[in-house]
Order: structure tokens, then C-alpha cells, then sequence
């Protein structure tokens, strides 16, 4: 996903989520928006991927537990929160 208006990618699910080699650049222009945006009722694991430069978070997710429910496995984030509030960042789980 790359500089799209809006969150990269958006993903609702009710079972375990994978992704895998995700690229998600320049989201959101001047707005608050995410390179990654998870609402999982499963685990999340996310491998090899990259979330840069996008106008909120790199990766936000709303999960059950949040100190187990996301695994990230060789993923960077960096050069988010290019949005207009700089209330955002990397990564936010909760």
C-alpha cells in the first residue's frame, strides 16, 4: 500500500491473522492515517515487513490481550506521525 488518502490497509477479522512481506508507505498525506490498521478477536503475526513515513501510526491494533496478541517478526517502522498532530509514532497496541 502505498500513498494512499487513507490507512494503507485496514484488516477486521475474527480468526489468527498473518501477514507476510507487507509494505506500507506515505500513508494519509496530511491527515492522521496508518500504514496498518488491525482489529483482531486472534493472535497477529506479522513478518518482514515495513511501515514507514505514514501520517499516524505505523502499525495500530485493537486486540484481546495486547502484551501476547501481536508478534512481529523482523518488521520495521520508522518515519511515522508525518500528520498534522504528531500525537502518533510506531506502534500501537492496545
Amino acid at each position: 500500500a502505498d500513498a494512499n488518502g487513507e490507512d494503507g490497509v485496514t484488516l477486521v477479522s475474527n480468526g489468527v491473522v498473518r501477514i507476510t512481506g507487507l509494505v506500507s508507505l506515505g500513508n494519509g498525506f496530511a491527515v492522521d492515517y496508518n500504514g496498518l490498521s488491525i482489529s483482531a478477536n486472534a493472535k497477529v503475526y506479522i513478518y518482514n515487513s515495513t511501515l514507514a513515513g505514514n501520517s499516524g501510526w505505523g502499525l495500530i491494533a485493537d486486540v484481546i490481550n495486547p502484551t501476547t496478541d501481536v508478534i512481529l517478526y523482523n518488521t520495521s517502522t520508522f518515519g511515522n506521525d508525518a500528520g498534522p498532530t504528531f500525537n502518533d509514532g510506531g506502534i500501537d497496541i492496545f
